[in-house]
């Protein structure tokens, strides 16, 4: 039944339809268009352009056809060339580039929720994503389907087929009628046309697709998938200041994907033993923040169907599983040495069901379990023992939905975790105590690990059309078991700690008038981190954004949108985290080019987290300007630059310079270096802790001087749109250096002023056996991808990874750039083979 607002949306919109036609005999999918069932299929060519003369007619024509059978649904694309040049260029899958593109996007419950999206460039690349919302695209979704393109003397011909399979539909109903959407990409003018149009300034341009009728009687695919998979690696390791373990290893280890279809609309996926040495290694940064930095998860594993699991607070960060666990503690007595440090944690299985109950209800559930990871010390007297660095540990998040038909939904989200110490031993630490791995003293037989547990309820309404919209959501946090944990503004979280977090936008996406305002708060006690992403606890956080764009060609531009922003934060105790004040425009220019400005301003305010015992420290004031550019991609040298600067108060400043050069001298090679620069110069900031002559607190604060410089370089060779070559290379420097360093007597949870750092005594001396604060950092990481897709669904990686670890030991004060340590460091080499092959029912 086709939900009623979306149906007048779509009387309203003059939304095209089209129907399909059934066929006995499948076409043989080779990109022309000449088997005579084509011929048989009703034409459309009602695409209109979008960008860059909005609702003008396409510089080109474009016809689309439709078949289906009892196993797919088939796309035929005529495209024309009479006007403009054909642009192409190979890359592997999924690999965005400046070409022709043709895509369709299918939704097949007609909400405007989730939609499915198939694409094919002119030279036979494919990409495959799931779209949940406007601007959450999840192209590491991957599913089995073929696609292929032609040449012909007026242009260019595609050839989709879409197995139902892999297609979440009501099987129930007799007769289907699906939202559909086709988008032309013409390179020449970065033009798009669609076949159902969408105004630029439609908010949500999902919910004003065109109808595909006369899909009848569909049968559901394949009930089930597997994917079993065999790897094997040869690994030489270097010894390092750290760890003794050095030489050649080698082993091998197998495991398995699959995919049950328990029905057309709900599917479960699990995974045995999954191996992911072929992912790309995370970018190395510096960060001068007291914020964990936020990962991009590149797992398939965890990205496929990762749209379902959204939420409008951060409760779910799959980094999270199989995760790298901190090194356990060793006792001080410099007789214990690690031999190696943690791996990521071994995923022993993991499970994922996704889909529809009944008619209006969505569900999510996700489990995994990763095993005990251990390291291994080695005494003076060349004794081993095993370390547990973290235990056994069970994830859970469950997401559930009930939709509103096109305006909206009210949802559930729970996480746990779950972990088995098993009566874990640990070493002794004076009388009837213990040292648990992460360096606290507890009473011997204490757990040392937590269960951490979630729970949050969430509303969406939006209007018909998606302009405006109302998001909120509220959460409780619940912790049980395990050590007391001191978060760095002083709060301590322990077992039986609970507390609510809430958050709520208000907003009119659409149009050209933009205005929005969100506020979240978060609870003093209030912790998620252990199995999602919380930068802090105990805020108070509004902000207020109002924009405006104009959509029409002017003398320079194609359009333009500029935006204020004004952001407030306090703790809840009212303590000034910080205003800041941020005025930006974005252009896209006729020739191409694009640019965004920023300007910002942001009185002084405190830091509750740069001591990390509660006590708030002082940041001046600051003027900052933000400029990027991007050239016209289509060229064979193309440049991307951004700059940001920040005067701050007292005379510091902070500068980051980046940019990518990308160089596509042949259609199947792509080539792009990204240089790194970033300084930090005079800030004050927290160097150490030390007590003082009378017993008190002494916290010393110095001038920091951190600077990075690196580079990154990503080449890849296409021999074919299934068989690709990609290297990945990053070569970083880092160092910090605390000078001007004064010594500040105050209590914990004290506000310092910076008139009374620029007042206090200064220090030279670091206290006996401390560790210096300045750092040095150098690597040089590598890795080489061959991957060949020699059947559908079916691949073959061979992967080289060399990584080094970034910290140099330095033994006191005083820190430079160590360019001598690239390459030079300990490092860790691998050659990884991995064999899938794909079977279906």
């Amino acid at each position: 039944m086709i939900p009623l607002l979306w149906a007048l949306l779509a009387l309203e919109s003059g939304s095209p339809q089209t129907a399909a036609h059934r066929i006995d005999h499948a076409p043989v999918i080779d990109g022309r268009l000449d088997e005579a069932v084509w011929q048989n299929a009703p034409v459309t060519d009602a695409f209109t352009q979008q960008y860059p003369l909005d609702k003008e007619a396409p510089t080109e024509r474009t016809t689309m056809r439709v078949l289906y059978d009892d196993e797919a649904v088939y796309f035929g694309f005529e495209l024309e060339h009479k006007n403009t040049p054909i642009f192409g260029r190979l890359t592997r899958r999924d690999r965005d580039s400046e070409s022709e593109w043709i895509s369709v996007q299918i939704d097949t419950r007609r909400e405007g929720k989730a939609v499915y999206t198939f694409g094919l460039n002119v030279v036979g690349v494919v990409v495959d994503a799931i779209i949940s919302e406007p601007s959450n695209w999840n192209f590491d979704w991957d599913e089995v389907w073929e696609a292929r393109s032609a040449r012909t003397p007026t242009g260019w011909t595609a050839e989709f087929k879409i197995p139902l399979r892999i297609l979440r539909f009501d099987a129930t109903q007799p007769v289907q009628s699906w939202g559909l959407q086709a988008i032309r990409y013409l390179a020449q003018n970065q033009e798009f046309d669609l076949w159902s149009y969408v105004p630029r300034d439609a908010a949500n341009p999902l919910a004003r697709f065109g109808r595909l009728d006369g899909l009848e009687n569909l049968k559901p695919g394949g009930a089930l998938e597997l994917r079993p998979f065999a790897a094997g690696h040869v690994t030489r390791q270097d010894a390092t200041d750290q760890t003794s373990a050095t030489g050649i290893s080698a082993g091998v280890s197998g495991g398995l994907d699959l995919k049950w279809h328990a029905t057309q609309d709900l599917t479960l996926d699990a995974a045995f033993l999954p191996d992911f040495a072929q992912v790309e290694a995370d970018q190395l940064i510096l960060n001068l923040t007291n914020y964990e930095t936020l990962l991009p998860e590149k797992r398939p594993l965890f990205l496929e169907g990762a749209e379902v699991f959204s939420f409008p607070l951060q409760i779910f960060y799959s980094r999270r599983i199989g995760n790298v666990p901190t090194a356990p503690t060793l006792l001080d007595d410099m007789t214990l040495k690690l031999v190696n440090v943690p791996s990521p944690a071994q995923i022993y299985g993991a499970a994922k069901l996704v889909g529809h109950l009944g008619q209006n209800w969505t569900i999510g559930a996700l489990t995994a379990v990763t095993g005990r990871n251990e390291v291994v010390t080695q005494g003076m007297d060349g004794m081993r023992t095993n370390r547990l660095a973290a235990p056994l540990r069970a994830s859970e998040v469950l997401r559930i939905k009930r939709e509103w038909g096109t305006t909206g939904h009210i949802g559930f989200f729970g996480t746990a975790t779950n972990t088995f110490e098993n009566g874990e031993t640990y070493p002794g630490f004076g009388t009837g105590m213990q040292l648990c791995p992460s360096g606290t003293a507890a009473p011997i037989g204490a757990r040392c690990f937590r269960e951490s547990y979630v729970a949050g309820i969430d509303a969406l309404w939006h209007s018909p059309s998606g302009d405006y919209s109302a998001n909120a959501a509220l959460i409780e946090s619940f912790i049980h078991g395990g050590l007391d944990a001191v978060q760095l503004d002083g709060t301590k979280i322990g077992p039986g700690a609970r507390a609510p977090g809430a958050w709520l936008r208000l907003a009119k996406d659409g149009g050209k008038l933009l205005v929005s305002g969100t506020y979240s708060g978060l609870g003093q006690r209030l912790d998620y981190n252990d199995l999602g992403y919380m930068q802090r606890q105990n805020l108070h956080e509004a902000t207020a954004s109002v924009g405006y764009r104009t959509l029409a060609p002017g003398r320079l531009t194609t359009e333009t949108v500029s935006n204020l922003t004004v952001t407030q934060r306090r703790s809840l105790s009212g303590l000034d985290l910080g205003q800041i004040y941020e005025l930006n425009t974005k252009l896209r220019f006729l020739n191409y080019w694009s640019a965004f400005a920023a300007l910002d301003l942001a009185p002084a305010h405190y830091d509750d987290r740069e001591v990390g015992d509660g006590t708030a420290l002082e940041r001046g004031s600051y003027v900052g300007a933000r400029l990027d550019l991007s050239s016209d991609p289509k060229q064979p040298v193309a440049v991307d630059f951004s700059g940001q600067m920040q005067s701050i108060e007292r005379d510091a400043w902070y500068l980051s310079l980046t940019g990518t050069l990308s160089l596509n001298l042949l259609p199947q090679f792509e080539l792009t270096l990204s240089p790194v620069v970033t300084r930090s110069l005079g800030e004050r900031r927290f160097a150490w802790e030390q007590s003082g002559a009378m017993g008190g607190n002494e916290y010393v604060f110095g001038s920091l001087d951190a600077k990075s410089v690196g580079a990154t370089l990503r080449a890849g060779y296409t021999f074919a749109p299934r068989i690709s070559l990609t290297t990945y290379a990053q070569a970083f420097l880092a160092s910090g250096s605390f000078t001007d360093r004064r010594v500040v007597a105050a209590q914990p949870g004290a506000r310092v002023r910076l008139d009374a750092i620029a007042a206090a005594p200064t220090t030279t001396m670091l206290p006996a056996g401390m560790t210096t604060p300045d750092f040095e950092q150098a690597a040089l990481n590598l890795s080489v991808v061959f991957g060949w897709e020699y059947l559908p669904g079916s691949t073959l990686y061979l992967v080289y990874s060399r990584s080094q670890l970034p910290s140099i030991n330095i033994p006191d004060l005083g820190a430079h750039l160590a360019p001598r340590a690239l390459g030079r460091g300990s490092s860790t080499d691998v050659v990884f083979l991995k064999l899938t092959y794909w079977w279906a029912s």
